[in-house]
């Protein structure tokens, strides 16, 4: 085994999908919510270069395999005869050397198999609030680009004060 560390991000699906009512409650059914997770998750730009895998129980969709990749997020849906929990302590279990792993999941026995494997642990409700800390902090920085660009040079203020004191350059006083 080559000690490359590659970073990979292990994702309880449906643990983080139930951390976020707020994002996912208007949703009909469990599909919609699993693409709206997908969708976020390849939106995030500090996620783009990260291998990512989401797990979640039960089969896959009609005509969708149990495994398949979209962007850069491998999808694998447990089937059967297994539970996700069971897949992803499988998966640190058998990857945790040679590779950075970082968990997803508020899952009490999922963390503690990530811990015996040295792998970095978030729980859901973490996660998603560094992803909201890290949209505001983008939109503010943008909001704050945008201000800057907006702003109006003294000599502009100045102008404008005169108008409104005096009325419309043009427009004579009696």
């Amino acid at each position: 085994m080559t000690q490359n560390l590659q970073k990979v991000l292990i994702i309880d699906g449906y643990n983080l999908i139930e951390a976020a009512p707020e994002l996912f409650k208007k949703m009909p059914t469990l599909e919609s919510r699993r693409e709206h997770l997908i969708k976020i998750i390849h939106s995030t730009p500090h996620l783009r270069n990260v291998k990512i895998v989401v797990v979640f129980d039960g089969n896959s969709p009609k005509g969708i395999p149990k495994k398949y990749q979209q962007h850069n997020i491998q999808i694998i849906f447990s089937g059967d005869q297994q539970k996700a929990d069971q897949i992803i302590q499988d998966m640190v279990r058998r990857e945790a050397s040679g590779k950075s792993l970082h968990i997803i999941s508020s899952d009490r026995e999922i963390q503690n198999t990530a811990s015996d494997h040295h792998a970095q642990i978030s729980s859901s409700q973490e996660f998603w609030k560094r992803l909201r800390r890290n949209q505001s902090n983008k939109r503010s920085s943008n909001k704050s680009d945008t201000a800057n660009k907006e702003e109006l040079s003294q000599r502009e203020v100045q102008e404008w004060l005169n108008i409104f004191r005096k009325g419309k350059p043009g427009d004579h006083e009696n």
